[in-house]
Formats: C-alpha cells, sequence, structure tokens
C-alpha cells in the first residue's frame, strides 16, 4: 500500500502537468519491497484540484481483494490527511524542479517516503522509495505508465 500512497501522491501541478492523468503500475518493470503484496494491478489517478494535489489509488491483489487510498495535499510541506492505507494518518508533499517528494507518517512518526518523476516523453512516472530520516535513495521502485 506504501508505493500506491505514495505514488499516491503526487505531482500534478497543474492540469496541463505531464503528470497528472490516470496511470497503471507496469509491475514486471517494478521493483517492489521486501514483504510488499503480490499485486494484480495497482492505478493512479492524478489531479490539480485548486493548487493541490488529488490522489487516488486502487490496488488488486492475487486474490482479487481491492484497496483504495485516497489524500489531497498542498505542494507546501504541511500535512494532509490520508484514507485507506493502515497505519499511515496524514502525508506531506513537496515540489522540486523535476521531482515531487512524499513523506507518509502515522500518528507521530514517519513511516515510508517517495520521490516521484517523470520521463522526458510523459509516458511513465517513476516513484522511487527513500529513507524518511536520511532522504537517501532505497532499491523499491514502482513504474506507471500513463493509461
Amino acid at each position: 500500500m506504501r508505493i500506491v500512497a505514495v505514488l499516491l501522491l503526487y505531482l500534478a501541478a497543474a492540469s496541463s502537468d505531464p503528470m497528472a492523468g490516470n496511470w497503471k503500475a507496469d509491475l514486471g518493470t517494478s521493483i517492489l519491497p521486501e514483504g510488499f503484496p503480490q499485486l494484480r494491478s495497482q492505478t493512479m489517478e492524478l489531479r490539480l484540484v485548486a493548487g493541490k494535489l488529488q490522489c487516488s489509488t486502487e490496488r488488486v491483489d492475487l486474490r482479487g481483494a481491492t484497496t483504495r487510498a485516497y489524500f489531497v495535499a498542498g505542494f507546501d510541506g504541511k500535512r494532509y490527511p490520508v484514507t485507506g492505507i493502515v497505519d499511515i494518518a496524514t502525508v506531506s508533499v513537496k515540489r522540486y524542479t523535476g521531482f515531487v517528494e512524499a513523506d507518509f507518517f502515522s500518528v507521530t512518526a514517519p513511516v515510508f517516503s517517495y520521490r516521484l518523476s517523470i520521463s522526458g516523453d510523459g509516458k511513465t512516472l517513476t516513484v522511487v522509495s527513500l529513507d524518511p530520516k536520511t532522504r537517501r535513495l532505497l532499491r523499491a521502485r514502482l513504474v506507471y505508465r500513463k493509461a
């Protein structure tokens, strides 16, 4: 659920932003973290609404169970509520030149973080795991293709 969320999260800094739109995970190209549930599919919709990122995700596991996550967050680093992710209460999103970072928190502490970037042709969105404290890039990455 973490990468979903993360993903979650993102990016559509304007309706003309190449990150805005519907995305489908390319699970054959992605590197999921240890212990991550095996998935049949995962999708993410990113929109900019009133200057905030609106992110909704849907995940279907191999058993067919569906989970959904949702948030609306400004790019100001403040915490905003997240629904649908167990043990996650809020998200903080910041936009930088060329990428967006999202930090997900329990009620009190950071749980996981992601860096999201879009390919030059606007057809691939890559979400890379970050250590929430050191900001070091981790191995896990989820690759999305524009739907």
